[in-house]
């Protein structure tokens, strides 16, 4: 008895099973990718799984009425991919689009190994066509021959990437989202190329396999060459960020060795012109007066320089850098403070880099239009919570109606980009809210940067 002559429920089991034999085996895929879940979770969260394998069944028997071959199992792979994804936003907290790329990746070698094991499968049988083989055989020898061999082959890339390699090439990547969208194309391909197996002549069933292999090889290694030169940019960048720390800390001793010189210069006169003043105390003065100066001035290069080592996050880090050296070369002295240390934000890494470069290139330029410039730059780790505070001086009036407004700035027209960009990457974060106030010729933003679920 083939699979065509068994009654309707049966059919519909043996539909269910596969569906849940392919959607564990891309769950195994996704702990390659990710990382393992608890027990706790799975206990918790992989119910679904075994839920969802007869909702796409049954979608499977409802819409072939309307669908037929390729477009189904489009529609099919669609809905496994955006169920997949959401249970993996949930399962292992990340955003949308990480999930997607991860669960199209996954998906890309579920499909494509699990055509070549079966067909491989197929081959060890001494018989005409797989149709002659009994369905009940067929689950036995796929559920006892596919995960094992899957999981063999998933210890291959495990080991090459090393736990959360695939997830921080995300976060690191630019642009998350065309990442996802280009993996979701390839996998839709894979779908289609699956389904075209059964068209195949027999003759070329070996070369088709092959084709399959290699795509899904190079695929595989397109991710991987990724993933690799994203290291290899995000060493170039570490340093990069060792260099500029270099330069800041060289500046620092330079403007140290000049106060020292400086300080040496005015003990020298100061002794010269007090050598025969010996009034009691004032010598005493003098030098207390001197000293305290000189410490002040020497106690906050120190501090600067200090204060950028509590930025754990190499992106930030690099950017303070460079713009606190930018200033320096305009003259402009910039406060830093650091109190704790800042290794997390609830928000994309590089939309974060945008934000806090857009709000220190305004301050600078505000900050050159005054007599004495400055700015001081505050930054805020505690918990779930992360401040952002940028102030400078100030001598302009303010406009709230149109100070969020594209092309609207203090500087004329054609200039005001900057904030109305600032503000639309702020909503696309729930978490995340903006202030500004000035008063008495200081101008002062805020960015306060909640995570899900803590309190501001």
């Amino acid at each position: 008895m083939n699979y065509a002559d068994l009654p309707f429920c049966k059919q519909f089991l043996f539909t269910c099973e596969d569906h849940l034999l392919s959607h564990l085996i891309l769950f195994l895929w996704l702990c390659v990718l990710f990382y393992p879940p608890s027990a706790r979770q799975l206990f918790r969260k992989m119910p679904l799984l075994f839920l969802l394998a007869p909702v796409t069944a049954a979608v499977n028997w409802g819409m072939a009425g309307i669908l037929q071959n390729t477009p189904l199992m489009l529609l099919l792979w669609l809905l496994i991919a955006l169920s997949f994804t959401l249970w993996s936003m949930w399962v292992w907290h990340r955003p949308f689009w990480h999930c997607l790329a991860a669960v199209c990746m996954a998906g890309i070698m579920e499909s494509s190994l699990s055509v070549i094991f079966i067909h491989l499968l197929y081959a060890c049988f001494p018989m005409a066509s797989p149709e002659h083989i009994p369905p009940i055989l067929t689950m036995c020898l796929l559920w006892l021959t596919l995960p094992p061999l899957h999981f063999a082959l998933s210890v291959f890339p495990g080991r090459l990437w090393q736990k959360e390699r695939f997830c921080t090439y995300l976060e690191q990547a630019y642009d998350p989202r065309r990442t996802a969208l280009l993996l979701a194309a390839l996998a839709a391909a894979f779908v289609a190329l699956n389904h075209m197996q059964y068209g195949i002549q027999p003759a070329y069933l070996a070369d088709y396999l092959l084709v399959v292999a290699v795509m899904a090889i190079l695929v595989a290694a397109l991710v991987f060459h990724l993933t690799l030169r994203d290291m290899d940019l995000r060493k170039l960048n570490l340093q990069k960020d060792m260099l500029l720390r270099q330069q800041l800390y060289a500046q620092t001793l330079e403007e140290l060795q000049e106060e020292l010189r400086t300080f040496r210069h005015d003990c020298r006169n100061l002794l010269t012109g007090l050598m025969e003043e010996q009034e009691d105390g004032v010598l005493s003065r003098s030098f207390q007066e001197l000293e305290t100066g000189f410490e002040k001035r020497l106690g906050e290069k120190i501090r600067a320089a200090s204060q950028i080592g509590n930025v754990h996050i190499p992106q930030i880090r690099g950017l303070l850098l460079c713009k606190i050296t930018q200033m320096a070369e305009q003259n402009i002295p910039c406060r830093l403070e650091v109190l704790y240390p800042v290794n997390r934000a609830a928000m994309d890494i590089w939309d974060l880099v945008r934000c806090l470069g857009i709000l220190m290139d305004n301050a600078a330029e505000a900050a050159l239009d005054t007599a004495k410039p400055w700015v001081e730059i505050l930054l805020l780790q505690e918990g779930p919570v992360l401040t952002l505070r940028i102030s400078n001086p100030w001598t302009g009036t303010a406009d709230p109606e149109n100070f969020w407004k594209d092309g609207w700035s203090t500087r004329g027209r054609g200039r005001g980009t900057g904030l109305f960009s600032y503000q639309k990457i702020l909503k696309k974060y729930p978490g995340a809210s903006s202030s500004a106030c000035w008063k008495g010729g200081v101008f002062t933003q805020e960015l306060t940067i909640t995570e899900p679920g803590g309190r501001s």
